[in-house]
């Protein structure tokens, strides 16, 4: 993903989400978040972004970050819950899964 960035400076902010993904995956929050951020400068209403940042933020330590962007998440989707983001991403390695959904507890998604 970093290649391809660096190929192509106007990509898509679907570049920088993906590559927010693999660097939350490999446990290098502060990098993820850098991208994620990244995705929100260019596209502020990508909310499965502010769902992602907010997992790093709170793994991190960042916990008003955390719960400031899972709050805006909810207000575009009231439905959400640590279930439905389960059955949602099915990960094939369960300790991913496990580490998001345990990121975003911690930023105040329940159940």
């Amino acid at each position: 993903m970093t290649r391809a960035i660096a190929l192509h400076p106007n990509h898509p902010y679907n570049y920088s989400f993906h590559l927010g993904q693999a660097l939350f995956f490999l446990r290098r929050y502060d990098d993820a978040i850098a991208a994620f951020e990244q995705v929100l400068e260019s596209n502020p209403s990508a909310g499965r972004a502010r769902l992602w940042l907010a997992a790093a933020y709170a793994q991190v330590g960042r916990g008003e970050d955390a719960q400031w962007e899972m709050e805006q998440v909810l207000a575009e989707t009231p439905d959400l819950s640590l279930e439905r983001v389960r059955q949602t991403y099915p990960f094939t390695n369960a300790s991913d899964l496990a580490n998001l959904v345990d990121g975003l507890h911690k930023a105040g998604l329940s159940h």
